[in-house]
């Protein structure tokens, strides 16, 4: 909330709050559900599986992908160029239209077709129940609980 955004930096400007909590969300999005060029298209995550490659993906030059540390040490993502300068204009950002257009990028850059709302049971076909319904990590295909069983021996 906007309490504790003011806590950690000290500021209560709005837009410096905004850009705050929009870098925070960037951060907390998986790397697999962004499209170039926020993604490097040369990760081991297979991004494609059970969706259709979004049209304009372009695989980055690895030579240009450098390693960003994060607060867990196991978790070390590829960051692009391209993603490296949309974080360097959201923390120089000085107005609302430059935010606005850091946003608009941001919300291009997102794979909304691998979005949990169209996932499917692979067992039933089926779409509802979603609170029932888990997803696999390595490829995001659902299957609901009662769908699945496990056989004891």
């Amino acid at each position: 909330n906007a309490e504790n955004d003011v806590k950690e930096n000290g500021d209560t400007n709005p837009l410096s709050i905004a850009a705050t909590r929009l870098a925070a969300l960037e951060q907390a999005i998986e790397r697999r559900y962004f499209k170039h060029p926020f993604r490097d298209d040369k990760l081991q995550i297979p991004s494609n599986i059970g969706t259709a490659l979004a049209p304009g993906e372009v695989p980055t030059d690895a030579s240009n992908v450098e390693e960003y540390p994060t607060k867990t040490p196991a978790a070390k993502l590829n960051i692009t160029p391209a993603l490296r300068t949309w974080r360097n204009a959201v923390a120089g950002v000085t107005n609302a239209s430059q935010l606005s257009m850091c946003m608009t990028l941001f919300t291009s850059c997102i794979a909304w077709e691998k979005s949990i709302m169209k996932v499917f049971c692979q067992m039933c076909r089926k779409g509802d129940n979603e609170e029932l319904l888990l997803l696999c990590d390595a490829c995001d295909r659902g299957y609901h609980t009662y769908c699945c069983t496990v056989s004891y021996m």
